[in-house]
């Protein structure tokens, strides 16, 4: 149970049937929201079986069903914001998401080391939306088919897989200003390889070359096919200081398509498409190191990343682009302390500088990349049975959404505090709780122009888990 009327209960039961294993889930989620019109409601559930031959034949199926309704309570002005963080000005704005979805696999043996491994799955997705705000109204619906077999070889010293993957996207989207539909065939061939070529020194690396064909129409329209190949792989060293420690470097280069959605956006009005959206790319070295001793750990890494045509949002043309040259320098640190089974704490630190490195914008920030995140937390055992958590977290202003040009101001910065409790009444039972945004913070999670989103208001729960 928590504030804003949220309820929600969730259970799972298995058991073994011969060499079968059955479970069944279920979970019911129900909250009215910080904001109005922010309602959630989830209905969902699914079984699992798995099972094993005397051979070493095993498999399992898993399925699933799930049905959410919400609210879209949208953004808001600054005037709004001063007046009632918590309104909508979108009070009729709504929205269903139904989902299937199920997934196979079984592996083989094919001696002591080596086995054939295959996985398949299947996913429907329908999301309709009804935004009177906007005039708008749509239905889209996702199938989306994956078959991959891997053969899959692992020892003491070294381990690697070549395996291929198979994926069939379906979109079709009905709304009252267009139609559209897209179709994504997408093969790959990849490979992993790993080696410990001495106790003390270790290599891996890894390549996937893919290849992705879309086709489609858009209203009246239909979309010429493209077709894209790209590649991506690794290559990194370990080296080991004892059992636990180590220091690692690797370099990579990696690609993402763009997502579906991303190619035909149909919201909001006018209606747009890009099937020219090209991919990301890019490459990305890295040096870190893990160092633990009796109470203490360390761990942290540098990197660097060279992107070219990073996929963004830009509210103004109400469209997706590809930025030209864009490129992050970062650090990430974390310390952990533990004196004692009673008390403990640490700290993680991230920091990041993602630049527009070419073009019209060189120069200037990637929107909605804060440059500083840090989080600070403690863990307290007062006795066997209780377990206290306390945590902050400050994340440093971004620049707006779509604010290529850093013209705007900054989003202010925030710190967000956290508790959560444990109290193990018996072997069965566990009562815990908490709060997020403990302080009641108030601050923006995001903006895009003069479209503010207020982050959520100071949030408590309370529950009891009955395990047997």
């Amino acid at each position: 149970l928590g504030n804003f009327d949220t309820v929600t209960a969730h259970g799972s039961y298995s058991q073994l049937i011969g060499r079968v294993g059955v479970t069944l889930f279920g979970e019911q989620f129900d909250t009215n929201g910080y904001r109005a019109n922010g309602y959630h409601k989830t209905n969902s559930g699914g079984m699992r079986l798995d099972w094993v031959e005397e051979n070493g034949w095993k498999g399992y199926f898993t399925g699933a069903l799930s049905d959410t309704k919400f609210g879209l309570p949208g953004d808001l002005n600054s005037t709004a914001l001063l007046a009632d963080r918590r309104q909508t000005r979108n009070s009729r704005d709504r929205g269903e998401d139904r989902m299937t979805h199920a997934r196979s696999g079984f592996s083989l043996p094919l001696n002591d080391f080596t086995t054939l491994e295959n996985r398949l799955g299947y996913q429907n997705r329908e999301v309709g939306v009804t935004m009177p705000s906007a005039r708008w109204i749509g239905s889209t619906r996702y199938d989306s088919f994956s078959y991959s077999p891997v053969i899959h070889y692992s020892s003491v010293d070294k381990d690697w897989m070549l395996g291929f993957d198979c994926y069939l996207d379906e979109v079709s989207a009905d709304t009252n200003f267009d139609d559209s539909e897209l179709e994504r065939s997408t093969v790959a061939l990849f490979a992993a390889r790993s080696h410990s070529f001495s106790d003390l020194w270790r290599w891996n690396g890894n390549l996937r070359l893919e290849i992705m064909k879309d086709s489609g129409t858009y209203g009246d329209t239909v979309l010429n096919e493209v077709k894209k190949k790209q590649w991506a792989g690794g290559l990194g060293v370990v080296r080991k200081f004892g059992d636990e420690n180590r220091v690692y470097s690797a370099v990579r280069r990696f690609f993402r398509y763009p997502a579906t959605d991303e190619i035909l956006l149909s919201w909001p009005p006018p209606s747009s498409f890009d099937p020219d959206l090209a991919p990301e790319t890019g490459f990305e070295i890295e040096l870190g190191s893990e160092w633990n001793k009796r109470q203490f750990s360390l761990g942290g890494r540098i990197f660097r990343q060279w992107m070219k045509n990073e996929i963004i949002y830009d509210s103004s043309s109400w469209a997706n682009l590809n930025l030209e040259d864009t490129g992050r320098v970062g650090l990430d640190f974390s310390f952990e302390w533990l004196p004692s089974k009673w008390f403990g704490g640490g700290f993680h630190c991230t920091l990041v500088r993602a630049t527009i490195e070419e073009g019209k914008f060189s120069g200037s920030s990637v929107p909605l990349v804060p440059e500083r995140l840090i989080r600070l937390f403690v863990d307290l055992q007062p006795s066997d049975y209780l377990e206290v958590h306390l945590g902050a977290s400050w994340v440093e202003g971004s620049f707006p959404g779509s604010d290529f040009s850093n013209s705007g101001d900054k989003l202010p910065d925030y710190m967000l505090c956290d508790l959560s409790l444990s109290y193990q009444i018996s072997e069965e039972l566990n009562l815990f709780g908490g709060a997020e945004n403990l302080l009641d913070e108030e601050y923006l999670s995001t903006a895009f122009g003069n479209g503010l989103y207020p982050g959520e208001g100071r949030k408590f729960r309370v529950g009891l888990r009955y395990s047997f």
